[in-house]
């Protein structure tokens, strides 16, 4: 059974745990969106390009994108088995470095994101990428 492998940059200053989208901001907004999918943090993997937080929420440099890369390349390479859905333009980013196979693209669930306020274009995306875990079995 393949897995579905969302995929953020690093955990926020806000994180509760340092586990991917555990503070209240991005991880309410993804688990809304998972929830929408018919998924569960349960039956998904959720990692980050990098595990450690960054200084006031500063960007990734691309020193860290590709030590992030080599790291997600090494775990999720294998597209017999997993389905990478990066989760903004960072993980989008690192996993073109990884040449993992990327399944599907979602913008990054942080409420500071302005492509979140079109909500009309966002329930779109979500719909069709609802349709297409149904039409591959995924869900």
């Amino acid at each position: 059974m393949k897995r579905l492998v969302f995929i953020g940059s690093n955990p926020a200053v806000s994180s509760r745990t340092g586990r991917p989208f555990d503070d209240c901001a991005s991880g309410d907004v993804l688990d809304v969106w998972l929830a929408k999918l018919g998924l569960t943090r349960a039956r998904i993997i959720i990692d980050n390009v990098v595990h450690k937080t960054t200084t006031d929420n500063r960007p990734l440099t691309i020193a860290e994108i590709r030590a992030g890369a080599a790291q997600l390349q090494l775990l999720y390479a294998d597209e017999r088995w997993n389905l990478i859905v990066p989760l903004g333009n960072t993980a989008l980013r690192a996993c073109q470095i990884a040449r993992l196979p990327i399944y599907e693209y979602l913008p990054h669930p942080s409420p500071r994101n302005r492509r979140l306020n079109d909500k009309a274009a966002l329930e779109k995306q979500l719909l069709d990428f609802k349709a297409k875990l149904k039409k591959d079995k995924i869900i």
